[in-house]
């Protein structure tokens, strides 16, 4: 049997700031008016210096000795002023390196900081309400209101972490199964949020839904733009996700929530938790079915058998992948199919498509990949001679040295293999080329000459370095240029591509793979290497990420035996 939920107790096992002070320091008053009057005088433009001003300030708001309307209407003008110089902050530490230069630390832990301020306030103004014997109408209505505000802080919170690619904070799970428990406990959370209209999650169910399947979608395996396109998509998406009230016999049903634990969603089938602790049960089942209308993913696309178009939309910038990427998680169980060998030994890698198709094809660049007779004379004595002919003539000393070569490959640690796959640990600072899920990545390990190429399946951050786990494509790449052919004649300049022929992936013929555009699925494509060219058309594309395709393919004429 569950155990009973009591508000006050379960509220109370957070740390929370002491009351402790008569007077906000920064206005030197405990009125709201002066608050307000405090906010309007920030100068919004300078981001960095209004969020350190805030950072100050509000710790304050929840060590006032005041009552819970005020503290929350303090934190209610407190809360769009916020909320708009966090958006001001992104820049500087999101679509950066992976290892963020300590500017940027700084700047995401200014960040989480003042989003942990905001859920400490209106965490504090719930408790305080639910200490009350009584809640008349308006009470519970700010109850309502702050436990939407609390989810939203700590939503945003955990949205920054996943990705930066960090844990979730200590307690930060609990905190969200209890604030949903508290609206249950006092039959608001299906009641929409006075302070969430025009908002896609209205309700407090909706808004704890939304940040539970965030957590069941992997984040860690996607790209930093693709989590946040997917947190704004479940914002409208979670009303059509179920939440049982217990453990059903639906195998069907992948994922289940311990109120009790701090943790996220578990798969079902791996859940091993106490008997007494009461669980939730997500079933996406309605969602899934729209979603595969949406995607068309039937054999009617758009529109089910009755003719009724899919009742969720996806936001513009979402790419199919994405979606494809969620349907996998909500419809296949996680399961790692191979056992893996502790190696921890050193290996050379490359990033992204342009320097793994640079070290494929021997340190060549793209240029004379596709034309090597271009470099006839390059690098000749004559050319040599002839240039410094030319630097004495003009008066100089010598000639100018020659740029140094780009850093095409580093050096990572191998920690274990699996015939599908590596992890990798990557110390210190990652290349300019940002590395994120979804990126190409090739690896070479020692005493090797090939190149095996993968995809970047996950990230987790360590101290000193990031931990990478690696979905390996082949052993043996091969380098191509493609050229798109036009259905009026002509084609395209040649691209970088590079032919799979012994795919590690089970059940899946020799493909092509590409940059994610302008590629597509039956277009016919020139391959160039060495000279030979080959006309191919692209099949369907097997597997896909926000940087790259791969695709099925067949040819339509050849002058090489290659394929």
């Amino acid at each position: 049997m569950s155990q009973i939920f009591e508000p006050i107790l379960s509220l109370s096992q957070f740390k929370l700031p002491p009351q402790d002070i008569n007077l906000l320091s920064f206005c030197a008053s405990n009125k709201l008016a002066k608050v307000k009057i405090w906010l309007d005088n920030l100068k919004l433009t300078q981001v960095k210096n209004t969020c350190i001003e805030l950072y100050e300030a509000i710790p304050e708001i929840t060590h006032l000795k005041t009552d819970p309307e005020t503290r929350y209407e303090m934190l209610e003008a407190f809360w769009p002023v916020t909320q708009q110089s966090l958006l001001g902050l992104l820049k500087d530490f999101l679509q950066q390196p992976l290892i963020l230069p300590e500017p940027a630390q700084k700047t995401a832990l200014l960040a989480q900081a003042l989003q942990k301020h905001l859920l400490d306030g209106y965490t504090l103004c719930a408790k305080e309400l639910v200490q009350q014997k009584k809640l008349k109408a308006q009470k519970q209505a700010i109850l309502l209101n702050s436990l939407h505000r609390a989810l939203s802080a700590l939503s945003l919170l955990m949205l920054r972490a996943y990705q930066l690619y960090t844990p979730i904070p200590p307690s930060m799970w609990l905190r969200a199964h209890t604030l949903y428990q508290v609206a249950e406990y006092y039959d608001l959370h299906d009641r929409p949020a006075p302070v969430a209209v025009g908002t896609g999650a209205q309700t407090i169910t909706e808004q704890y839904v939304r940040l539970v399947v965030m957590g069941s979608i992997r984040p860690n395996q996607l790209a930093q733009n693709d989590i946040a396109i997917a947190y704004r998509a479940l914002e409208s998406w979670a009303r059509h996700v179920q939440l049982h009230p217990s453990a059903t016999e639906d195998e069907s049903n992948l994922f289940l929530v311990d109120l009790h634990q701090d943790a996220g969603p578990v798969s079902k089938s791996r859940f091993d938790g106490d008997p007494n602790h009461r669980v939730l049960e997500l079933d996406f089942h309605s969602l899934v079915g729209q979603l595969c209308k949406l995607t068309g993913n039937r054999p009617n696309p758009g529109a089910d058998w009755l003719g009724q178009m899919p009742s969720v939309t996806a936001p513009p910038d979402m790419p199919s992948s994405l979606i494809d990427h969620m349907l996998h998680c909500w419809g296949n169980p996680a399961q790692r199919r191979q056992d893996r060998r502790r190696i921890d030994v050193e290996i050379d890698a490359c990033v992204g498509l342009i320097d793994c198709h640079y070290q494929l094809c021997g340190s060549v660049e793209f240029d004379r990949f596709i034309n090597p007779k271009d470099e006839i004379l390059g690098d000749s004595f004559l050319s040599g001679g002839f240039d410094a002919l030319i630097a004495s003539m003009s008066g100089k000393k010598s000639i100018d040295s020659p740029k140094p070569a780009r850093q095409t490959t580093y050096r990572v640690v191998l920690q274990n293999q699996s015939s599908g796959g590596y992890c990798i640990f990557w110390q210190g600072d990652l290349p300019t080329s940002r590395v994120e899920a979804g990126e190409l990545i090739g690896l070479r390990e020692p005493d090797r000459r090939v190149w095996s190429i993968g995809v970047v399946r996950w990230i987790r951050q360590l101290k000193g370095g990031s931990q990478l786990g690696i979905q390996v494509l082949t052993h043996q790449p091969v380098p191509y240029g493609a050229a798109c052919v036009m259905d009026m004649g002509g084609q395209t300049d040649f691209m970088r591509a590079i032919h799979i022929p012994t795919p590690v992936m089970e059940d899946q013929p020799p493909s092509l793979l590409t940059a994610s555009v302008p590629f597509q699925e039956n277009m016919r494509l020139k391959l160039k290497q060495d000279g030979d060219v080959i006309s191919v058309r692209l099949n369907k594309c097997v597997f896909s990420t926000a940087k790259l395709k791969l695709f099925g393919f067949e040819t339509l004429s050849s002058d090489s035996n290659d394929f």
